[in-house]
């Protein structure tokens, strides 16, 4: 990335956390320094889909999921190394709010130990929340699924 085209990279992903129709739309990616790792780069994607779709469970209905792929780069060693929550926490605060950064979750995708995936749940007035009680007991059993397709395959 390079900065003439870091504003609108992170316009792009104020939009999809604000604008409901950006729902499927291709990631959009953000690169730069990972603060809470020295010498380490980090490229962190922002997607967007419906809740109730992406975790087949009704209890989301209403509900969009803004999701958060990160993976590093390590420029002293020229490798890719494995990524954390502190990265991803750290973009989610700088490029979209301390309440995105404050709701996201983890949650297994795949099976690559170097990604880490955040997720965050907006409202209908495309504000950050946290899972309700029964909503976290589907990403429960939706985790436990996921981590038994994952080992399966």
């Amino acid at each position: 990335m390079s900065n003439e085209s870091a504003p609108a990279e992170i316009a792009a992903w104020r939009s999809i956390a604000s604008t409901p129709s950006a729902v499927r739309l291709p990631p959009v990616f953000i690169t730069g320094p990972a603060r809470t790792r020295p010498g380490v780069t980090a490229r962190v994607s922002l997607t967007r889909d419906h809740a109730a779709e992406f975790f087949a469970a009704d209890v989301f209905s209403g509900r969009d999921v803004l999701i958060l792929s990160s993976s590093l780069w390590d420029t002293r060693a020229s490798r890719r190394v494995a990524a954390d929550r502190g990265v991803t926490l750290d973009f989610a605060a700088r490029f979209l709010s301390a309440a995105a950064a404050a709701a996201v979750f983890d949650y297994p995708l795949a099976l690559d130990p170097q990604v880490h995936y955040g997720l965050i749940l907006v409202d209908a007035e495309q504000r950050p929340v946290r899972p309700s009680a029964g909503q976290a007991e589907a990403l429960e059993r939706s985790r436990r699924g996921s981590a038994a397709s994952l080992v399966a395959h």
